[in-house]
């Protein structure tokens, strides 16, 4: 049975785990079996024990494993200020650690033929190996990162190396074609920009990097990334820059290859980048997960699920509802809220640090983890729980109908010829650089504003619910629409109205509607939703004024909508602060059916009460 209030993170830290104070702090270049030389800088405690082996926290970083202050602030501040944070803590708590510059990136040498590539991962056993070799080092790493580098944190337990015991890989896809390039087969335009901005600067070694990003301190306090201490002169650093001028980046290489079986380098497809691909090698080792997003970032949450569904790894996935890195709270139905409900970030910065070392403790010297279960955050109730199956206990599907009048209804329309127009108007979006989409590049979330968006767009709204509902899962839409276009796409949104009329967030969805084929293949993974192959040879344009049947699922979330509230699907052709335009060119009219032949409708995945 599934148990309500529980809660996955333990928020009282036990100061009796701080076993030393103090750490030295030494930097080196580890050689690759092709000769390229990854930067390295690792972390022990001070004074360790002669002869004392301790294991090992590993973290494979593209963005600069040690930002380097300027001269003025690294006089005041100290030259470790930006990873002493992390340092003090892992190793006070027994651990070396050790943090890598990913090949092409930082003060590492190489080039790059895009995100995830695999000599990318095959270095990881080039590093586990000399950490093995170190004088301190039991021979156990344990590795973690968030995003990118929870990514690569992934790909190293896939190695299936000997020294690999538990991993944390934080608000990371499991589907980068769907979860962050193409969801729903429309360009994540926005992101992939800005993405691919700043990390050109981070690979030629400058700051203006965080000037891209808006981290205004960070640009006036970081000259970049630290040599290695034998880099006296700073003439390595600049060498690796130089090669890193020849990488390549997110919209370069994604913009044209907008096909779930596009060749990334002329070989490979997205596959190669995806958990997925990998699932044989994590039922190899079975190594414990504690696996961490957000209902809020991008399609991560989905990532969490998709994990839980599909690998079985014993551990812990939590899905919570903050922003990209837990930075931020993201909740709309609970805005002043810090996340994990501790007093301010500061404090939840220092929690979280404790909590992962907590796990690892447990995997390395505890009882370990023999099952998994999956913790959840319902927004509006504000609650904890837990299960160990996905869908949950008690979940099933509702079915809303578009109505005349724009209502909302569980009855079928009983009209013959009903159907609602809309123009497509390409300035709707969600809020710019403040939305689950910008969220990746770490910035804050805002999900206010629905009402003016509400205005450029076709809505359906419920009357006001007799009782409180619980969504958990993923709601199903099916639109029945024609078209002045062959091509364009759908963004739906689904949303809490209250007495007021005031408007909140719960999830969306977007779909290219040239991907509507419901593909008859093997999905690559298990999921619940309809399942899309995003693949050229599926490509169905639509038949102008004719009607096509569109079938796709939103994003997950848990939320209770409560009584008296009414709920609203918000209909919209577009996201101008986040994809690309569909049509490229043209002003689509769509018109929705709702009718007894095409009754478009929603379906949603609904929690029920157990009977007594």
């Amino acid at each position: 049975m599934d148990s309500l209030e529980e809660k996955p993170f333990q928020l009282k830290i036990d100061k009796n785990k701080i076993k030393y104070f103090g750490y030295t702090s030494n930097s080196t270049y580890i050689r690759c079996k092709d000769g390229i030389k990854l930067a390295t800088s690792y972390f022990v405690p001070k004074k360790l024990e002669r002869n004392k082996k301790i294991p090992t926290i590993l973290i494979m970083e593209r963005y600069w494993r040690h930002p380097e202050l300027r001269r003025f602030f690294k006089w005041i501040f100290g030259k470790n200020y930006t990873i002493d944070a992390f340092a003090k803590i892992f190793t006070g708590r027994g651990y070396a650690f050790v943090i890598v510059d990913c090949r092409g990136t930082g003060a590492s040498f190489g080039k790059r033929k895009y995100p995830f590539f695999k000599q990318e991962s095959l270095d990881g056993n080039d590093i586990l190996d000399w950490i093995s070799s170190q004088p301190w080092s039991d021979g156990n790493v344990v590795t973690r990162g968030v995003s990118y580098p929870g990514t690569m944190a992934e790909n190293l337990v896939a190695l299936n190396h000997p020294t690999l015991k538990a991993f944390i890989p934080l608000h990371c896809g499991f589907d980068p074609y769907l979860q962050a390039a193409y969801p729903g087969g429309c360009y994540n335009i926005g992101f992939l920009k800005r993405w691919e901005e700043s990390s050109k600067y981070l690979d030629v070694n400058s700051p203006l990097a965080f000037k891209t990003e808006k981290l205004w301190m960070e640009y006036l306090m970081i000259r970049g990334n630290t040599p290695v201490d034998s880099d006296k002169s700073r003439t390595l650093i600049l060498q690796a820059a130089k090669e890193h001028e020849e990488n390549h980046y997110s919209d370069e290489i994604c913009r044209s290859r907008f096909f779930r079986d596009s060749k990334l380098d002329g070989e490979q497809p997205y596959d190669i980048i995806s958990t997925y691909s990998r699932l044989e090698s994590f039922k190899q080792n079975n190594t414990p997960i504690m696996n961490i997003s957000s209902w809020y970032d991008s399609g991560y949450g989905e990532a969490v699920i998709n994990r839980f569904m599909n690998m079985e790894n014993p551990g812990l996935y939590i899905i919570g509802d903050w922003n990209h890195g837990i930075g931020s709270n993201a909740n709309p139905f609970n805005k002043k809220k810090i996340p994990l409900s501790v007093k301010n970030m500061k404090e939840c910065d220092l929690v979280l640090k404790h909590i992962y070392l907590d796990f690892y403790d447990r995997c390395l010297f505890g009882e370990g983890y023999k099952d998994k279960t999956l913790y959840y955050y319902t927004v509006g109730e504000e609650a904890w729980k837990k299960t160990t199956i996905w869908p949950p206990k008690n979940q099933e599907m509702q079915k809303w109908f578009f109505n005349k009048n724009n209502k909302l209804s569980p009855e079928k329309p009983n009209e013959n010829l009903g159907e609602d127009e809309y123009k497509v108007d390409f300035n709707t979006s969600t809020n710019y650089e403040r939305n689950r989409w910008w969220t990746l590049l770490g910035y804050p979330i805002d999900l206010s504003g629905r009402e003016k968006q509400d205005e450029l767009s076709l809505i359906y709204t419920s009357d006001p619910l007799e009782n409180d509902l619980e969504i958990t899962g993923n709601a199903i839409v099916t639109v029945y629409l024609k078209s002045t276009h062959e091509d364009g796409a759908l963004f739906i949104y689904l949303e809490d109205v209250d007495q007021e009329n005031n408007v909140t967030y719960i999830t969306e969805g977007q779909f290219r509607v040239i991907h509507r084929k419901i593909s008859e293949e093997k999905p690559p993974y298990i999921s619940c939703v309809p399942y899309h192959s995003f693949k050229k040879k599926d490509v169905l344009p639509l038949l102008p004024n004719k009607v096509a049947k569109i079938k796709f699922g939103l994003l997950s979330i848990s939320a209770l909508i409560k009584k008296k509230h009414r709920i609203r699907v918000s209909i919209a052709g577009a996201d101008k602060a986040s994809f690309k335009r569909y049509p490229s060119i043209g002003n689509p009219q769509l018109k929705i059916m709702r009718n007894q032949e095409f009754a478009s409708m929603i379906e949603l995945p609904i929690i029920t009460k157990e009977k007594e």
